[in-house]
């Protein structure tokens, strides 16, 4: 179970810094509306998993479809995991703003 969870966040990596960006490009136009931010986040997420399965970066979701985890426990996990970061992130934020 651990080495599915650091597969996913193996495929997360790369996407953590966009999501840290677009946190803060919420938090500069004053958006604080947690919901609002993560409705927001899935359709960047939807938009990303259509660009991944319509491109060569498909091949990389075959390495994880190898280990038994599917393209939707992919993106949900990932989701998930950005769905915590963003509300701890703009908790803390908002607190001190």
């Amino acid at each position: 179970m651990t080495n599915l969870f650091k597969s996913v966040l193996f495929f997360y990596r790369p996407i953590i810094n966009w999501s840290v960006v677009i946190n803060v490009i919420f938090l500069i136009l004053g958006i604080q509306n947690i919901a609002l931010i993560l409705v927001n986040k899935l359709f960047i997420l939807c938009f990303l998993y259509y660009f991944i399965s319509q491109t060569k970066a498909k091949q990389r979701l075959i390495f994880f479809n190898n280990l038994g985890i599917s393209n939707f426990k992919l993106f949900a996990s990932i989701y998930l995991i950005d769905a915590v970061i963003t509300i701890l992130f703009v908790s803390l934020i908002s607190t001190f703003i």
